[in-house]
């Protein structure tokens, strides 16, 4: 056991050294992960001893969060990590569980950041610049994507090294995101075609309203329910950016998750999004764990729900791709 621990720990200082240049100190809000990160050896420490710790282990910091409640204001935040690089994985959002810290900071240890930058900025040029439809293929897999001209991107890392006194989230290494504009309820991508869906995953915004979290969980629970029957993959299919059917077996649950995600808007997709991390293959991920890492899976996802006014699910295709660039 302690040489896994030790594979582990030599694993993550290898991933984590283009981003931090060296092993970050680990930071959450949660005893028992930072009781977990110590045996395996990584420097770790709960929020509420960073203000008496060292400068030397808040200057380069992977945050871990995962209760509201227990997370410090923003202000202290800044006061803490000014000059810091900061990475910052929500397993709020997602599954705060230790099962799925463990899972993530396993998968993290797989992960290919420097890859994942040069896979983003050529999918970034791609998609500033696209003239014609993207065609997507494979694993039951047949979709189309047209690009509009005024198409908002959200900005990926395009380098791996984060600056000091720069911070972001995990996600922004890993995928590279169509959305909707805020104000505007249809994406400016058109989407047409069948998925053959593996594996999901159910967030919700740290700001949704305390009687809406329950559809997040709802969500996450009926995909259970499903996996146990062996009702994946999922066959999908969207029409006009729209998810139109979604069939579990024989019966199409498409109406159960528009309630889910907010009936209001109609399963249009919020989100398509080309997925850049090299280390995770299908042999590597557990669908039965909610992860945002598990979204990073090489290939494309589709998102409907905005995760505050309902559930936002992802759906995850990998080993899907581009086939006409």
């Amino acid at each position: 056991m302690r040489q896994l621990h030790s594979d582990l720990r030599e694993r993550l200082t290898e991933t984590l050294t283009p981003v931090f240049g060296q092993i970050p100190s680990f930071i959450s809000d949660s005893p028992a992960i930072v009781e977990w990160l110590k045996s395996i050896d990584c420097p770790a420490f709960e929020f509420r001893e960073a203000s008496n710790i060292s400068s030397k282990y808040t200057k380069n910091v992977l945050v871990i969060a995962v209760n509201t409640s227990r997370i410090p204001p923003y202000k202290e935040w800044q006061t803490l990590f000014r000059n810091s690089r900061v990475l910052i994985i929500p397993l709020i959002s997602f599954d705060p569980s230790m099962d799925a810290a463990v899972y993530t900071v396993e998968l993290l240890a797989r992960s290919t950041f420097e890859a994942a930058a040069i896979a983003n900025e050529r999918w970034l040029k791609l998609l500033m610049g696209c003239k014609q439809p993207l065609i997507f293929s494979g694993k039951g897999c047949d979709l189309v994507c047209e690009v509009e001209e005024d198409v908002y991107v959200m900005r990926p890392k395009t380098e791996a090294q984060l600056s000091p006194g720069e911070w972001d989230s995990i996600g922004s290494y890993f995928e590279v995101g169509m959305v909707p504009q805020p104000e505007d309820i249809r994406p400016a991508f058109i989407v047409n075609g069948i998925l053959s869906v593996p594996g999901v995953a159910v967030a919700h915004h740290r700001q949704m309203r305390d009687d809406l979290l329950p559809l997040a969980m709802r969500a996450w629970e009926l995909f259970q329910r499903l996996r146990d029957q062996n009702l994946f993959p999922l066959l999908v299919r969207i029409e006009n950016s729209r998810v139109v059917h979604v069939f579990a077996g024989e019966k199409d649950i498409a109406g159960e998750l528009e309630d889910l995600t907010n009936r209001k808007r109609e399963s249009v997709l919020t989100e398509m999004a080309f997925s850049t991390n090299e280390g995770m293959i299908p042999e590597n991920i557990d669908w039965t764990k909610n992860a945002q890492l598990n979204e990073g899976a090489l290939g494309i996802h589709v998102g409907i729900g905005d995760g505050l006014t309902g559930a936002h699910i992802d759906l995850i295709c990998p080993e899907v791709k581009l086939k006409n660039q």
